[in-house]
């Protein structure tokens, strides 16, 4: 049990406080006391803090895989901006009309919008240089991006000859595809002169030397696409919520070890 002395000197301490807070409060007012700005400066501190806390920090091919396959972010190459202005031929008496037909407002459909900072990544991909590969480089960085893989840089390197097409037989089946070409003409047994016509199957060849170089073109192409982008986006002030780190893809794969090749699209 408490002492009455503590007691006595427990409830003399919450006195003197009171009078004291009383005092302080006349004097603010009056004008004679200015408290410090200590508190704001914390909670300011405490702010940037936070906000730095949420930062996220990627790298290029992170980003552009975050925008794409995370936020499903989409390319759209109106350069003119007309489909900005597009609207459903639906009057607002036609919806009130169907709502009291039903009896009910029928809430969803829709989508909701993907993050800012993915639609300005989207939009850096949008405007990659014609000399860079242009739409057709801006299509594969982002089908890419939504695979989470990179292009294919092995290529085929086994040379082989198939044909130029298919064609679906009576029976079923497919079939390399057949032209006919010249005429011809030849003396055979007994003096007898035959006459027809060539049949010949178109073909191509696949493979090779050729095939490893494509491949390897498109995929430094590829890295020089993402190299832009990352110059585009890590601008000041460009993202908001993403900072962007110096993690470049690397520039020949297939001369590092330990890389996982079989990521490829």
């Amino acid at each position: 049990m408490m002492k009455w002395s503590e007691k006595r000197t427990q409830n003399m301490g919450l006195v003197v406080a009171k009078q004291v807070s009383k005092a302080l409060d006349k004097a603010r007012k009056a004008g004679a006391v200015t408290l410090p700005k200590a508190p704001m400066a914390l909670r300011a501190s405490a702010m940037v803090s936070v906000r730095r806390s949420r930062l996220r920090h990627m790298s290029v091919r992170q980003a552009v895989e975050w925008a794409f396959g995370v936020e499903h972010a989409r390319l759209d190459f109106d350069m003119t901006g007309v489909r900005a202005f597009d609207r459903m031929g639906v009057s607002q008496e036609w919806i009130l009309a169907e709502v009291k037909r039903i009896g009910c407002r029928v809430d969803g459909g829709g989508q909701s919008s993907c993050h800012s900072d993915a639609e300005l990544i989207a939009a850096a991909v949008e405007a990659l240089p014609v000399a860079l590969g242009g739409r057709q480089m801006a299509v594969l960085v982002a089908a890419c991006a939504r695979a989470g893989m990179v292009p294919d840089w092995r290529g085929n390197d086994r040379p082989r000859i198939v044909p130029l097409g298919w064609d679906l037989g009576e029976d079923g089946q497919w079939h390399a595809h057949t032209q006919e070409g010249d005429e011809y003409q030849f003396v055979g047994r007994q003096r007898q002169v035959r006459r027809g016509r060539a049949v010949f199957c178109p073909i191509r060849h696949e493979g090779g030397a050729a095939s490893v170089s494509a491949a390897r073109c498109t995929y430094l192409d590829w890295c020089g696409a993402m190299l832009h982008i990352a110059h585009e986006i890590s601008r000041p002030g460009y993202l908001s919520d993403i900072v962007l780190t110096d993690q470049m893809p690397p520039l020949s794969p297939w001369r590092e070890k330990g890389f996982d090749c079989t990521q490829h699209i």
